[in-house]
């Protein structure tokens, strides 16, 4: 932990963003193996519940956790600044229906759709 605090904000915020992308794309993959399992009239049996919950549960304290600290650093203001929730995804859809083009939002369509939209489509609105 002493090691991660040592690097600088920025090479927190890109190692931090990373461990957060990579969680995202593990409960996302859970997500859609859940799905594809009730098609096939499988269960959602209580191992893989047993694992996404405290795992999502993880994920979402880390999202909201990355908006609060590093995400002002890429957006120049700070979280939840015009209640629209304290997520990252929160942040980049709110960023992404307002009308005109601004640098935030070229930041939040960029995020939308190299990361979170490959992965599950739809995720930012």
């Amino acid at each position: 932990m002493t090691e991660f605090l040592n690097l600088n904000i920025i090479e927190q915020a890109l190692f931090s963003f990373i461990i957060l992308f990579f969680a995202f794309a593990f409960v996302i993959e859970l997500r859609i193996f859940a799905k594809r399992l009730a098609k096939r009239g499988g269960r959602w049996d209580a191992i893989a519940k047993g694992i996404f919950y405290p795992f999502g549960i993880v994920f979402l304290i880390g999202d909201v956790a990355w908006n609060t600290i590093y995400a002002p650093l890429i957006f120049l203001e700070r979280a939840n600044k015009y209640k629209e929730g304290w997520t990252l995804t929160s942040r980049m859809k709110y960023h992404k229906k307002q009308k005109g083009i601004y640098w935030q939002k070229k930041v939040s369509l960029f995020l939308c759709k190299y990361f979170a939209e490959p992965i599950d489509k739809g995720h930012c609105g």
